[in-house]
């Protein structure tokens, strides 16, 4: 019986390895409107807003900031509204989930 319980373990060691590096990503696909820069001063301001409301004005409805926003290649000198496809992450942990990742971006 000892011979059997140390394969054993360590095969079920094994299993909850590999059960362990299953990744589910809560990534979702949209259509969005980037509004431009959060000129606010706060602790979770700053960075770009996107919109999934259609609504193009800043501020004009529910939006959320872009956390990765330096990566997409937009800057400070684009004409505001961008119209994107994006896949993202929401960050639940950061500001009561108003900040998002970005994985993929097509203008």
């Amino acid at each position: 019986m000892k011979a059997l319980r140390l394969p054993l373990v360590s095969v079920l060691g094994g299993l909850l390895l590999l059960a362990g590096s299953c990744k589910k990503t809560d990534e979702l696909a949209a259509n969005a409107i980037i509004t431009g820069y959060d000129p606010r001063m706060c602790a979770c301001c700053g960075g770009l807003m996107i919109t999934f409301t259609g609504k193009p004005q800043p501020f004009a409805g529910e939006f959320k900031l872009i956390d990765n926003s330096a990566g997409l290649g937009i800057s400070s000198t684009e004409k505001f509204p961008l119209y994107v496809q994006v896949d993202y992450i929401t960050l639940a942990n950061t500001c009561g989930g108003q900040h998002i990742k970005i994985t993929s971006l097509k203008r």
